[in-house]
Order: C-alpha cells, then sequence, then structure tokens
C-alpha cells in the first residue's frame, strides 16, 4: 500500500523537527504506541497495538532513521512482527518552512504479510490512514502546548 500526504504546523521547523527526533515524544504521540526506545542515534525499537477488523495485535519493531539532512528531511525503515503478522514500512518525510509555519510531506509504502493481510486491502489502508491522520494531529496538538506561547 503506498501512503503520501501533508500536514501544516503552526510552529517553525527547528521544533518541529526536535520532536520529530525525540522517541518519547512520538511514542506519545501515536496511537496505541507502548513504548519507544532508542538504541543508537538513529535507530529504536518499539511495541504498538494494531486492530483491522477481527485480527489484533502487538508489533514488535525496529525503527531507522537514514538519509538524516538536518533539520529537513529523512528516510525511515520500520519493521515489525507479531503473532498476527509483519509490517514494513519504507518512507520519505521532509519538512519546508515558511511563514513561521511548517509543512511536513510524506510518501512511501507499507507491506503487510501474515494474518492480517488477510482482512483486505481496503480495511488495512483505512486503518493505517486513520492512525496517521490521529498521530499528526496530536502531534499538533502536543506542539502547541509544549512551545506556542500565548
Amino acid at each position: 500500500m503506498d501512503i503520501a500526504g501533508e500536514f501544516v504546523f503552526d510552529l517553525p521547523q527547528e521544533t518541529v523537527w526536535e520532536v520529530l527526533r525525540d522517541p518519547r515524544a512520538l511514542a506519545s504521540i501515536i496511537p496505541m504506541v507502548m513504548d519507544v526506545k532508542q538504541i543508537t542515534d538513529n535507530q529504536y525499537t518499539g511495541s504498538i497495538f494494531f486492530r483491522v477488523g477481527s485480527v489484533a495485535g502487538t508489533f514488535q519493531g525496529k525503527i531507522e532513521l537514514f538519509n538524516i539532512q538536518e533539520p529537513n528531511s529523512y528516510d525511515i525503515k520500520v519493521q515489525g512482527s507479531s503473532s498476527v503478522g509483519q509490517a514494513t514500512i519504507n518512507a520519505h518525510m521532509h519538512l519546508e518552512s515558511q511563514d513561521n509555519r511548517t509543512t511536513m510531506f510524506y510518501h512511501g509504502n507499507i507491506h503487510f504479510g501474515g494474518r492480517i493481510a488477510s482482512v483486505g486491502s481496503r480495511l488495512l489502508e483505512v486503518s493505517t490512514r486513520t492512525i496517521i491522520q490521529q498521530s499528526f494531529e496530536t502531534l499538533s496538538r502536543y506542539l502547541t502546548v509544549k512551545y506556542k506561547k500565548s
């Protein structure tokens, strides 16, 4: 499944970049993430509970950032597995700043395997896009509360 989109944050690019590199912040923002631990500067492990239809499982995985162009962009690879299957994400994210606002652009692909893939691509797509949208909305609220001055 291919993914692509953009999201606008009402804060400077450096602030958005800082949070996108903070595993504790990301763990609190992404729905159903149970933990994220930093292994090296650009590698993390974590777990996320994922439900699609009647199939649900806790995926344990590895996250790697590469081709990092601070504070503009990076590529990300996520590999996870659970008792209900596997998921691999390869994506690129870049930020653009304009008038003290930051637009995040992203594109990539997600591949599901195992029993979770049997629920069908339409259900997987809806669930994945919902998680992505909720994550960006929560990130925006987090940034506003933590960094925005009244």
